[in-house]
């Protein structure tokens, strides 16, 4: 799985979080998808963009932007602790300044405060967990002359309405676990997703050639190769067609992969996944 080891996902850039402010498109009533785990009800007024990474909110009247962003973490606890680390992406830098309140029997709130493309910002984050592990940070921001309560409410607002859809996480499991192979020119990637929870990551370079001697001749050939193999456990949320696998390394690192079923040519082939952009072929 390509970058598996990065323990945090690129989120918006500065660069879209502008773009998202010249042409929000018209709001549904309630927005989702299927790697979030979650859908969320848009506040009256508000206009929506929404991929993957999560979700931009924008108002004409309310100075500011609200940013859902979906995370894996499994309790309030670890939300708390994510959200006292802050949000650093490229463009943006918030941090939780105050203290943190229980706001929901499932969500904490507090004050932020940072930049965001350069201009200071301040705001209100809030962390919201699934009863099944996983759920959305909410982050409202504008520029402290211009931040005002309504923009808060609208935040809270949506933490407060927002719906974890009930998963046979049990289905998804069986229908992801398994071996998965990737092959390049020198390399092999496996990854073996248990039933249990556990994975294991193998990866093997080899690297061959020969060397000449002076008169052009074949002097013998030489060899190199490396392999190395990394444990822990396993998590997912989405559909069978596509969502987010957490893996959480035994040095307790973790990552959030991407997956989704390979389609080509109007047919789905159950059997080949797409993992953070690299195709794997089901082994066994």
């Amino acid at each position: 799985m390509k970058n598996v080891e990065s323990t945090r996902r690129g989120r918006f850039s500065a660069a879209a979080i502008l773009l998202a402010f010249v042409a929000l498109p018209l709001a549904a009533q309630t927005v989702s998808d299927p790697s979030w785990g979650f859908s969320l009800t848009v506040p009256a007024g508000w206009k929506v963009h929404q991929e993957p990474a999560g979700a931009l909110l924008g108002h004409d009247d309310i100075a500011g932007l609200i940013m859902v962003l979906p995370h894996s973490a499994g309790s309030l606890a670890q939300v708390r602790e994510e959200m006292l680390q802050g949000l650093v992406e490229q463009g943006v830098e918030l941090r939780v300044v105050g203290q943190l309140d229980q706001v929901l029997k499932n969500a904490l709130g507090g004050a932020c405060e940072g930049f965001v493309d350069g201009q200071q910002a301040k705001g209100r984050v809030l962390g919201v967990v699934s009863p099944s592990g996983g759920g959305a940070y909410v982050i409202a921001v504008s520029t402290p002359a211009a931040y005002r309560k309504e923009l808060a409410l609208a935040a809270d607002q949506i933490a407060k309405g927002m719906q974890f859809p009930k998963v046979d996480a049990s289905e998804l499991v069986r229908a992801l676990a398994g071996t998965w192979v990737t092959m390049t020119t020198n390399t092999e990637t496996k990854v073996t997703l248990a039933a249990n929870g556990q994975f294991s990551l193998y990866s093997e370079s080899s690297y061959g050639g020969s060397f000449s001697d002076s008169g052009g001749g074949n002097a013998g050939g030489w060899g190199t190769a490396g392999n190395r193999e990394v444990r822990g456990r396993w998590t997912v949320r989405g559909t069978r067609q596509k969502g987010v696998i957490t893996l959480v390394y035994e040095s307790g690192e973790r990552a959030d992969v991407q997956y989704a079923v390979h389609v080509e040519k109007g047919e789905t082939w159950w059997n080949e996944y797409v993992f953070d952009g690299e195709l794997y072929g089901r082994q066994r």
